[in-house]
Protein backbone atom coordinates (compact mmCIF):
# COMPACT_ATOMS: atom_id res chain seq x y z
CA UNK A 1 0.00 0.00 0.00
CA UNK A 2 1.92 3.07 -0.84
CA UNK A 3 2.44 5.41 1.74
CA UNK A 4 0.14 8.70 1.06
CA UNK A 5 -2.98 6.41 0.93
CA UNK A 6 -2.34 5.24 4.35
CA UNK A 7 -1.19 8.49 5.66
CA UNK A 8 -4.50 10.27 4.02
CA UNK A 9 -6.63 7.26 5.81
CA UNK A 10 -5.04 7.82 9.41
CA UNK A 11 -5.47 11.81 8.87
CA UNK A 12 -8.34 12.74 6.77
CA UNK A 13 -11.24 14.52 9.02
CA UNK A 14 -14.92 12.09 9.23
CA UNK A 15 -16.98 12.01 6.21
CA UNK A 16 -19.93 13.39 7.93
CA UNK A 17 -21.79 11.56 5.02
CA UNK A 18 -20.60 8.20 5.95
CA UNK A 19 -22.72 6.23 8.44
CA UNK A 20 -20.68 5.59 11.52
CA UNK A 21 -19.98 1.61 12.73
CA UNK A 22 -19.56 -0.07 15.59
CA UNK A 23 -18.57 -3.15 14.59
CA UNK A 24 -15.06 -4.02 15.58
CA UNK A 25 -12.99 -1.67 17.11
CA UNK A 26 -15.56 -1.01 20.25
CA UNK A 27 -15.15 -4.92 20.85
CA UNK A 28 -14.38 -5.00 24.76
CA UNK A 29 -13.54 -8.61 25.23
CA UNK A 30 -10.25 -8.21 23.75
CA UNK A 31 -6.92 -6.98 24.65
CA UNK A 32 -5.44 -3.63 23.84
CA UNK A 33 -2.16 -2.87 22.77
CA UNK A 34 -0.69 0.42 22.23
CA UNK A 35 1.34 0.05 19.35
CA UNK A 36 3.55 3.48 20.94
CA UNK A 37 4.94 0.43 23.99
CA UNK A 38 6.37 -1.54 21.19
CA UNK A 39 9.20 0.61 20.64
CA UNK A 40 8.97 1.31 17.39
CA UNK A 41 10.49 4.69 16.24
CA UNK A 42 8.48 7.81 15.74
CA UNK A 43 7.16 8.26 12.52
CA UNK A 44 6.68 4.75 11.70
CA UNK A 45 3.12 3.23 10.16
CA UNK A 46 1.37 0.16 10.64
CA UNK A 47 0.40 -1.52 7.30
CA UNK A 48 -0.09 -5.37 7.62
CA UNK A 49 -0.39 -8.31 10.68
CA UNK A 50 0.00 -11.80 10.60
CA UNK A 51 -1.46 -14.13 13.54
CA UNK A 52 1.05 -17.19 14.44
CA UNK A 53 0.06 -19.28 17.17
CA UNK A 54 2.28 -18.16 19.54
CA UNK A 55 3.52 -14.92 18.03
CA UNK A 56 1.77 -11.44 16.05
CA UNK A 57 3.57 -10.06 13.84
CA UNK A 58 2.59 -6.55 12.79
CA UNK A 59 4.77 -4.89 9.75
CA UNK A 60 5.26 -1.14 9.77
CA UNK A 61 6.77 1.32 7.33
CA UNK A 62 8.85 2.52 6.11
CA UNK A 63 10.66 -1.17 6.81
CA UNK A 64 10.03 -2.58 10.36
CA UNK A 65 9.00 -6.25 11.45
CA UNK A 66 7.44 -6.26 15.18
CA UNK A 67 6.89 -9.11 16.58
CA UNK A 68 5.62 -9.90 20.10
CA UNK A 69 3.83 -12.91 22.09
CA UNK A 70 0.44 -13.62 21.57
CA UNK A 71 -0.50 -14.68 24.69
CA UNK A 72 0.53 -12.70 28.26
CA UNK A 73 2.11 -15.12 30.59
CA UNK A 74 1.43 -14.35 34.15
CA UNK A 75 4.18 -12.84 35.75
CA UNK A 76 6.27 -14.40 38.13
CA UNK A 77 7.25 -12.86 41.78
CA UNK A 78 10.45 -10.69 41.30
CA UNK A 79 12.97 -10.09 44.41
CA UNK A 80 12.91 -6.27 43.59
CA UNK A 81 10.03 -4.10 42.29
CA UNK A 82 12.12 -2.54 39.89
CA UNK A 83 13.21 -5.56 37.77
CA UNK A 84 9.69 -6.44 36.56
CA UNK A 85 8.76 -8.40 33.78
CA UNK A 86 9.11 -7.23 30.73
CA UNK A 87 7.18 -8.41 27.77
CA UNK A 88 9.64 -9.88 25.06
CA UNK A 89 9.26 -7.60 21.77
CA UNK A 90 11.48 -8.84 18.50
CA UNK A 91 11.92 -5.75 16.79
CA UNK A 92 13.79 -6.64 12.81
CA UNK A 93 14.65 -3.49 10.60
CA UNK A 94 13.83 -4.11 7.12
CA UNK A 95 15.39 -3.43 3.43
CA UNK A 96 16.24 0.27 2.71
CA UNK A 97 14.94 2.30 0.37
CA UNK A 98 12.71 -0.83 -0.19
CA UNK A 99 9.71 -1.46 1.11
CA UNK A 100 7.87 -4.30 2.63
CA UNK A 101 4.26 -4.23 1.21
CA UNK A 102 2.44 -7.29 3.08
CA UNK A 103 2.97 -9.91 5.24
CA UNK A 104 2.38 -13.85 5.63
CA UNK A 105 2.62 -16.75 7.63
CA UNK A 106 3.25 -20.60 7.36
CA UNK A 107 0.88 -21.49 10.19
CA UNK A 108 2.43 -25.00 10.31
CA UNK A 109 6.29 -23.85 10.25
CA UNK A 110 6.10 -20.61 11.66
CA UNK A 111 8.09 -18.98 9.08
CA UNK A 112 7.16 -14.99 7.76
CA UNK A 113 6.97 -14.44 3.95
CA UNK A 114 7.07 -10.97 2.84
CA UNK A 115 6.29 -9.26 -0.28
CA UNK A 116 8.08 -6.06 -1.71
CA UNK A 117 8.68 -4.59 -4.64
CA UNK A 118 12.27 -5.82 -4.68
CA UNK A 119 11.28 -9.59 -4.53
CA UNK A 120 10.13 -12.02 -2.13
CA UNK A 121 11.55 -12.06 1.58
CA UNK A 122 11.67 -15.18 3.63
CA UNK A 123 11.94 -15.22 7.45
CA UNK A 124 12.61 -18.68 8.81
CA UNK A 125 12.40 -18.60 12.75
CA UNK A 126 15.59 -17.88 14.34
CA UNK A 127 16.69 -16.55 11.08
CA UNK A 128 16.63 -13.08 9.72
CA UNK A 129 14.96 -12.06 6.75
CA UNK A 130 16.80 -13.30 3.44
CA UNK A 131 16.00 -12.23 -0.18
CA UNK A 132 15.08 -14.81 -2.64
CA UNK A 133 15.82 -15.03 -6.10
CA UNK A 134 14.14 -14.96 -9.27
CA UNK A 135 11.52 -12.39 -8.54
CA UNK A 136 9.70 -10.50 -11.56
CA UNK A 137 10.13 -6.64 -12.83
CA UNK A 138 8.68 -4.55 -9.87
CA UNK A 139 8.66 -7.62 -7.03
CA UNK A 140 5.46 -8.72 -5.23
CA UNK A 141 2.31 -7.12 -3.78
CA UNK A 142 0.71 -9.66 -2.19
CA UNK A 143 1.66 -13.38 -0.59
CA UNK A 144 0.15 -16.14 1.04
CA UNK A 145 0.97 -19.53 2.35
CA UNK A 146 -1.02 -23.04 2.25
CA UNK A 147 -1.63 -26.10 0.76
CA UNK A 148 1.84 -26.80 0.98
CA UNK A 149 2.69 -23.65 -1.23
CA UNK A 150 3.33 -20.26 -1.32
CA UNK A 151 1.28 -17.72 -3.56
CA UNK A 152 2.45 -14.34 -4.76
CA UNK A 153 0.77 -11.48 -6.94
CA UNK A 154 3.34 -10.25 -8.83
CA UNK A 155 3.29 -6.32 -8.53
CA UNK A 156 1.88 -6.75 -12.74
CA UNK A 157 0.07 -8.33 -13.92
CA UNK A 158 -1.66 -8.64 -10.61
CA UNK A 159 -4.18 -11.19 -12.40
CA UNK A 160 -1.61 -13.75 -12.10
CA UNK A 161 -0.48 -15.69 -9.42
CA UNK A 162 2.67 -17.29 -8.63
CA UNK A 163 3.25 -20.89 -6.93
CA UNK A 164 6.59 -20.86 -5.22
CA UNK A 165 7.65 -24.16 -2.67
CA UNK A 166 8.86 -23.36 0.75
CA UNK A 167 12.55 -22.43 -0.92
CA UNK A 168 11.50 -20.32 -3.11
CA UNK A 169 11.78 -21.74 -5.82
CA UNK A 170 8.66 -21.03 -8.64
CA UNK A 171 6.20 -23.74 -9.69
CA UNK A 172 4.60 -22.54 -11.62
CA UNK A 173 2.10 -19.42 -12.54
CA UNK A 174 -1.48 -19.87 -13.13
CA UNK A 175 -4.20 -16.67 -14.63
CA UNK A 176 -7.24 -15.77 -12.21
CA UNK A 177 -9.92 -14.30 -14.31
CA UNK A 178 -10.28 -12.78 -17.78
CA UNK A 179 -8.99 -9.15 -18.55
CA UNK A 180 -12.11 -6.95 -19.44
CA UNK A 181 -11.30 -5.20 -22.96
CA UNK A 182 -10.26 -1.98 -22.14
CA UNK A 183 -9.97 -2.66 -18.58
CA UNK A 184 -6.91 -1.72 -16.09
CA UNK A 185 -4.06 -2.93 -17.77
CA UNK A 186 -2.71 -4.47 -14.26
CA UNK A 187 -6.07 -5.28 -11.77
CA UNK A 188 -5.36 -6.32 -8.57
CA UNK A 189 -5.82 -9.55 -6.50
CA UNK A 190 -5.85 -9.80 -3.11
CA UNK A 191 -5.05 -12.67 -1.39
CA UNK A 192 -6.84 -13.34 2.45
CA UNK A 193 -7.43 -16.38 4.69
CA UNK A 194 -10.82 -16.67 6.52
CA UNK A 195 -11.10 -17.38 10.40
CA UNK A 196 -11.09 -20.95 9.53
CA UNK A 197 -8.12 -20.99 7.49
CA UNK A 198 -9.33 -21.20 3.60
CA UNK A 199 -7.60 -19.03 1.18
CA UNK A 200 -9.27 -16.68 -1.21
CA UNK A 201 -8.67 -14.50 -3.50
CA UNK A 202 -10.26 -11.26 -4.74
CA UNK A 203 -10.42 -9.18 -7.34
CA UNK A 204 -11.63 -5.68 -6.04
CA UNK A 205 -12.43 -4.27 -9.41
CA UNK A 206 -14.60 -6.82 -10.52
CA UNK A 207 -15.90 -8.20 -7.41
CA UNK A 208 -14.57 -11.72 -8.71
CA UNK A 209 -13.80 -14.28 -5.91
CA UNK A 210 -11.93 -17.50 -6.47
CA UNK A 211 -11.18 -19.84 -3.76
CA UNK A 212 -8.02 -22.47 -2.94
CA UNK A 213 -9.24 -25.92 -2.76
CA UNK A 214 -8.14 -29.01 -1.40
CA UNK A 215 -6.22 -30.19 -4.69
CA UNK A 216 -4.64 -27.43 -4.30
CA UNK A 217 -5.92 -25.52 -7.25
CA UNK A 218 -7.91 -22.20 -7.28
CA UNK A 219 -11.20 -22.12 -8.49
CA UNK A 220 -14.42 -19.77 -9.11
CA UNK A 221 -16.54 -19.34 -5.90
CA UNK A 222 -19.29 -17.52 -4.40
CA UNK A 223 -18.80 -15.42 -1.42
CA UNK A 224 -21.15 -12.00 -0.62
CA UNK A 225 -18.07 -10.08 -0.86
CA UNK A 226 -17.85 -6.12 -0.71
CA UNK A 227 -16.86 -5.20 -4.08
CA UNK A 228 -16.34 -3.53 -6.47
CA UNK A 229 -16.93 -0.31 -4.13
CA UNK A 230 -20.07 1.56 -4.79
CA UNK A 231 -20.29 4.14 -7.64
CA UNK A 232 -18.82 7.03 -6.64
CA UNK A 233 -16.66 5.92 -3.56
CA UNK A 234 -12.83 5.05 -3.62
CA UNK A 235 -12.11 1.79 -4.80
CA UNK A 236 -11.27 -1.16 -2.22
CA UNK A 237 -7.98 -0.66 -1.18
CA UNK A 238 -7.91 -4.54 1.05
CA UNK A 239 -10.01 -6.85 2.49
CA UNK A 240 -10.58 -9.44 5.53
CA UNK A 241 -13.26 -11.69 7.46
CA UNK A 242 -15.46 -10.60 10.15
CA UNK A 243 -15.99 -13.93 11.63
CA UNK A 244 -17.88 -15.29 8.39
CA UNK A 245 -18.76 -11.55 6.72
CA UNK A 246 -16.07 -10.71 4.52
CA UNK A 247 -15.42 -6.98 4.82
CA UNK A 248 -13.45 -4.51 2.59
CA UNK A 249 -11.55 -0.84 3.54
CA UNK A 250 -11.84 2.15 0.98
CA UNK A 251 -8.85 3.54 -0.24
CA UNK A 252 -7.91 6.70 0.92
CA UNK A 253 -10.83 7.48 3.09
CA UNK A 254 -10.56 4.32 5.37
CA UNK A 255 -14.37 3.42 4.55
CA UNK A 256 -15.76 -0.30 5.64
CA UNK A 257 -17.56 -1.61 2.93
CA UNK A 258 -20.19 -4.66 4.11
CA UNK A 259 -22.70 -5.90 2.06
CA UNK A 260 -26.28 -6.70 3.17
CA UNK A 261 -29.48 -7.64 1.21
CA UNK A 262 -27.69 -7.59 -2.28
CA UNK A 263 -26.14 -4.33 -2.11
CA UNK A 264 -22.84 -2.42 -0.78
CA UNK A 265 -23.11 -0.13 1.82
CA UNK A 266 -20.01 2.34 3.23
CA UNK A 267 -19.61 2.95 7.02
CA UNK A 268 -16.83 4.83 9.11
CA UNK A 269 -15.74 2.52 11.81
CA UNK A 270 -15.54 4.11 14.94
CA UNK A 271 -11.79 3.57 16.47
CA UNK A 272 -11.53 6.95 18.22
CA UNK A 273 -10.62 10.48 16.57
CA UNK A 274 -8.16 10.53 13.64
CA UNK A 275 -7.69 7.01 14.14
CA UNK A 276 -8.38 4.67 11.58
CA UNK A 277 -8.93 0.74 10.76
CA UNK A 278 -5.91 -0.60 8.52
CA UNK A 279 -6.38 -4.85 9.08
CA UNK A 280 -7.88 -7.59 10.44
CA UNK A 281 -7.13 -10.97 11.09
CA UNK A 282 -7.99 -13.71 12.39
CA UNK A 283 -7.80 -17.60 12.77
CA UNK A 284 -9.04 -20.83 14.67
CA UNK A 285 -7.97 -19.26 18.03
CA UNK A 286 -8.93 -15.71 18.01
CA UNK A 287 -8.52 -12.33 15.67
CA UNK A 288 -6.69 -9.24 15.63
CA UNK A 289 -7.54 -5.73 15.03
CA UNK A 290 -5.33 -3.12 13.80
CA UNK A 291 -5.35 0.68 13.45
CA UNK A 292 -3.00 3.46 13.54
CA UNK A 293 -2.57 3.80 16.98
CA UNK A 294 -3.37 0.40 18.44
CA UNK A 295 -3.87 -3.62 18.39
CA UNK A 296 -7.35 -5.42 19.28
CA UNK A 297 -6.52 -8.91 20.29
CA UNK A 298 -9.34 -11.54 20.89
CA UNK A 299 -9.73 -15.09 21.74
CA UNK A 300 -12.58 -16.72 20.10
CA UNK A 301 -15.31 -17.84 22.96
CA UNK A 302 -15.05 -21.80 24.06
CA UNK A 303 -18.03 -23.33 25.88
CA UNK A 304 -17.78 -23.46 29.57
CA UNK A 305 -17.26 -27.52 30.19
CA UNK A 306 -19.30 -26.62 33.49
CA UNK A 307 -22.05 -25.36 32.14
CA UNK A 308 -22.93 -28.35 30.22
Amino acid sequence: MPAFFLLALLLAPPDPSIPSSRVICTVQEARRIDLAELGAPQGSRPVDLALGRSTVWILFEPALLVGFPRVVQPKAPVAYAEFGEVEEVEMIPGPRPDAWRSLAIDPAEGTLWLASPSGLWRKRPGRRPELLKGSPAGGFRDVLVDRGAVWAVPACPERSLWRLDSSGKRLGIITLGALEAGGEECPALDLERDWGGTAWALRPGTGEVFRLGFDGKWGPAELPVPAPAPAGSNPVRSWFFWGEEPMALGEGDGALYRRADGRISGFREDCGEGNGLVRVAGDTLGWAALTGSWLLLGEHRRPDPGSQ
